[in-house]
């Protein structure tokens, strides 16, 4: 459940200044969910850090016209809704930042498709090479068989061819000592 603080439990938790805090959140309102009660406003304690954010923007120089064009783009505005507790002053819906950012996650989805489809080109290319590759190694096992059998028949007959030369040295020596 949200926690909603009057203007000095706000100034005392944001560390700002009771004076230059309700400046900002008067100057800001649009930009603040608030609640009214009797004569006093109440402020959401989980917006403390936006009320820093816009003081901090003022110690950095920035002017009140700067400063609401950065939260006009950071931030969405408020729009008043009447509840049992009286009117009640919320956020009006996503800032234009979360749509750009929606946006943004859109392209970068778009993108991961398209690289999705390149990688799974690239892995059937993969594929493809492995089956080229597995057919070469057959094609050069093939004829290293070749070449052994190649050798072995070179062997044999130069051996057949040796033993043959042999035999007729043999026998022509035989035929010298007649």
């Amino acid at each position: 459940m949200e926690t909603w603080l009057n203007m000095n439990k706000i100034s005392e938790q944001s560390g700002i200044p009771y004076t230059t805090a309700r400046r900002i959140l008067v100057k800001f309102t649009t930009f603040f969910d608030h609640r009214k009660r009797k004569n006093q406003r109440l402020y959401k304690q989980s917006q403390i850090p936006l009320l820093q954010r816009i003081h901090q923007l003022y110690r950095d120089k920035y002017r009140t016209n700067e400063i609401m064009e950065m939260l006009k783009n950071s931030e969405p505005q408020t729009i008043d809704t009447i509840e049992n507790d009286g009117v009640i002053t919320t956020k009006e819906g996503p800032a234009d930042s979360l749509y750009k950012t929606l946006e943004i996650i859109g392209s970068q989805k778009q993108l991961l498709e398209v690289q999705s489809t390149q990688i799974n080109v690239l892995v059937d290319k993969v594929s493809n090479l492995e089956n080229e590759k597995k057919e070469m190694d057959k094609t050069i096992s093939d004829l290293k068989r070749t070449m052994l059998q190649l050798e072995a028949k070179h062997q044999k007959e130069n051996a057949e061819l040796l033993q043959e030369v042999n035999q007729m040295m043999l026998e022509m020596m035989k035929g010298i000592q007649k």
